[in-house]
């Protein structure tokens, strides 16, 4: 689908900024060397737009898991590189640090999960199964 905002969160400070932040970095760089390279108006493939969109619409925050994310900011969570347990831990633990026993997936108000586990044994996959089906969440589009 198509996304106004994506925010990327890691736990690890250096991660984020060794990782996302010098990617993003890399991305506008190449976006304005792209736009610089083709002075014919015509064919210019970035505007100024594109640039200052990418900056607005690609956020990164230094989060365990989804604790810095408000109610409302995320439609849809996208989980890669982790193990099924880590995923579990992430979408349903309780919220401790807003005082509630919502599960952190529910509390953001998501309405899409988009997970690739890094272990694809049955029985890790039937448990986030179980985890979605239980918050609500059915499979589609499985590969």
């Amino acid at each position: 689908g198509s996304y106004q905002t994506v925010m990327g969160l890691e736990v690890s400070e250096r991660a984020l900024q060794d990782g996302a932040i010098n990617n993003q970095i890399r991305i506008t760089n190449f976006i304005l060397k792209e736009r610089a390279s083709v002075n014919s108006g015509d064919n210019i493939r970035f505007g100024d737009n594109e640039v200052r969109n990418l900056s607005r619409n690609l956020q990164f925050r230094l989060s365990d898991g989804l604790k810095l994310v408000n109610h409302g900011e995320a439609d849809a969570i996208c989980l890669t590189g982790m193990g099924v347990i880590t995923m579990i831990d992430i979408l349903f633990c309780a919220s401790t640090e807003h005082n509630d026993d919502v599960a952190e997936v529910e509390r953001v108000g998501c309405k899409q999960v988009y997970a690739q586990p890094t272990n694809s044994r049955p029985r890790n996959l039937v448990k986030l199964y179980d985890s979605m089906a239980t918050a609500g969440f059915q499979p589609r589009d499985e590969r």
